[in-house]
């Protein structure tokens, strides 16, 4: 007679799932299930289990009230969060009225550079050059002053120095100006490609040639120049190629 097998560890637990569907917390009635051969070491592992269950699903159950409380908080909050920025962008763009462009001193560098057209040898925009004198930073450079950026730095510094030397006006800032430049001209090397400004590398040696042209001292030899001129001469190069595949293109 073959003997009957006994199974030492039956399902001990039976579990009770709620009927709302709504209702996100688990409610367990649990009952330890042990056969009268079942040892007392046998029950003492129920208990444990049974112990260490009902500490879980409290700690389950808290989580999940904490959890609701936290989501009906913010469902409450971003109605009002959504307002305060709609009125937010709604105050700035009030304040536009028509709009308006902050002032460039690279491009008023260029403006201070027309000549009268009377022939008086002045420039045409005497007010471009005083605005150039009058908004020289500290440390001797003009370009935007929140935040530093070698490419504007630079490249402003340098127009606004041509503008002045052009008409022999204000040595003492030009001379400032051209000691932020040679000190500085270093940092092009640390600037990333992504943010240089279009057409850079064709308009900075092309100051640097008018600077030269009015016996300004700009340095030759600067690995971060050399780095400019060889991204120059690749986008020229570019060009001459596609001028000569697209010749209808400049007829």
């Amino acid at each position: 007679m073959a003997s009957q097998s006994t199974n030492l560890f039956p399902w001990p637990f039976a579990c009770v799932w709620p009927s709302r569907l709504e209702d996100k917390r688990v409610n367990f009635s649990i009952c330890p299930r042990c056969s009268n051969s079942s040892s007392a070491s046998e029950n003492r592992i129920l208990d444990v289990l049974h112990n260490d269950l009902q500490q879980m699903i409290k700690r389950h159950e808290i989580e999940i009230v904490e959890a609701d409380i936290d989501e009906e908080a913010n469902k409450a909050s971003l109605p009002n969060e959504i307002q305060e920025r709609v009125h937010t962008i709604r105050s700035m763009l009030s304040s536009l009225n028509d709009g308006g462009i902050s002032v460039s001193a690279y491009d008023t560098a260029w403006v201070a550079l027309i000549e009268d057209i009377e022939g008086s040898g002045a420039s045409q925009f005497p007010s471009a050059l005083q605005w150039i004198a009058d908004n020289q930073l500290p440390d001797g450079s003009w370009g935007e002053d929140k935040i530093f950026s070698a490419y504007d730095r630079l490249i402003s510094t340098i127009a606004c120095v041509v503008a002045l030397k052009r008409w022999n006006i204000y040595q003492d800032r030009c001379e400032k100006g051209l000691s932020f430049f040679k000190e500085n001209i270093s940092k092009l090397e640390n600037e990333s490609d992504e943010h240089m400004p279009c057409g850079f590398e064709i308009i900075f040696p092309a100051l640097l040639d008018k600077a030269r042209s009015l016996e300004i001292e700009v340095p030759d030899h600067s690995p971060a120049l050399q780095d400019i001129y060889a991204k120059r001469n690749f986008k020229l190069s570019r060009y001459k190629l596609w001028h000569v595949d697209h010749p209808n293109n400049f007829q």
